[in-house]
C-alpha cells in the first residue's frame, strides 16, 4: 500500500514539474514575442520621427528659399534712364560726342541684390569699334572701353543693398577718322539691367 502511495505521489510531482516547465517555456516565449514587438515598434517610431524631422526641415528650407526669392524678385529693382535705354548713332562723324545718359538703379526690396548692366541687340556696320569708346562712371566706377560689337556685360555682379540707389553716367566718344566723304557708319544697342541672381531682365 505504501509503495502505491509513493508511486502516486511521485507521478503527481512529476506531472506538476512538467506543467511548471511548460508554463515557464510558454511565458518565456510570450516574453520574447512581446520584446520583439516592442523593439519593432520602437524602431518604426524612431524611423517615423526621423523622416518627419527631415520632411519638416526640407519644407522649412523650401519655404525660406521661396520667401527670399519672392522678396528679391525683379520688381524690387527699379531702373530709370535720363532719356531711354536705347543707344542710337545713325551717322557717325569725326569727333562725335554723345549726350550724357544717366542710369539710376534703386533696390526697393529687403535683401541685397546683385545686378549686371548689359548692352544687347547690337547692330552696326563698323568693322571695328577701337575708336568708338564709352565711359561709365559713378563714385565707385570709372570704365573707359571700346563699345562691343556683340552682346556684352559692361558691369558685372554689382551688389546693391536695400534702400540703396546707384547712379551711373554713360557717354560715347569717337576719336578716329572717317574714311568716307559722307557719314555712313551707325551703331545701335539697348541697355538692360539684369538681376543676376534670378536672371530677370529689367527694361524700364
Amino acid at each position: 500500500m505504501s509503495n502505491k502511495s509513493d508511486d502516486f505521489k511521485f507521478e503527481i510531482e512529476h506531472q506538476s514539474n512538467i506543467l511548471i516547465k511548460a508554463e515557464n517555456k510558454e511565458q518565456r516565449e510570450r516574453a520574447i514575442i512581446m520584446l520583439v514587438i516592442l523593439t519593432a515598434t520602437f524602431i518604426m517610431a524612431t524611423l517615423a520621427l526621423v523622416f518627419a524631422i527631415k520632411a519638416y526641415n526640407a519644407t522649412k528650407e523650401a519655404n525660406k528659399i521661396a520667401k527670399e526669392e519672392s522678396n528679391t524678385y525683379y520688381q524690387t529693382l527699379v531702373t530709370a534712364y535720363s532719356d531711354s535705354p536705347v543707344i542710337n548713332i545713325e551717322k557717325l562723324t569725326a569727333g562725335y560726342q554723345s549726350e550724357p545718359k544717366t542710369i539710376t538703379i534703386t533696390n526697393d526690396g529687403d535683401y541685397d541684390i546683385k545686378f549686371n548692366l548689359k548692352l544687347i541687340s547690337i547692330t552696326t556696320n563698323l568693322l571695328s569699334t577701337n575708336s568708338l569708346v564709352y565711359s561709365l562712371k559713378n563714385e565707385e566706377t570709372d570704365i573707359n572701353k571700346e563699345l562691343p560689337l556683340q552682346e556684352n556685360t559692361i558691369l558685372n555682379e554689382v551688389t546693391i543693398y536695400p534702400g540703396e540707389t546707384k547712379t551711373y553716367t554713360f557717354n560715347i566718344t569717337y576719336n578716329g577718322i572717317i574714311d568716307s566723304p559722307e557719314p555712313i557708319y551707325n551703331y545701335k544697342a539697348t541697355m538692360v539691367v539684369e538681376q543676376s541672381n534670378l536672371k530677370s531682365t529689367l527694361l524700364e
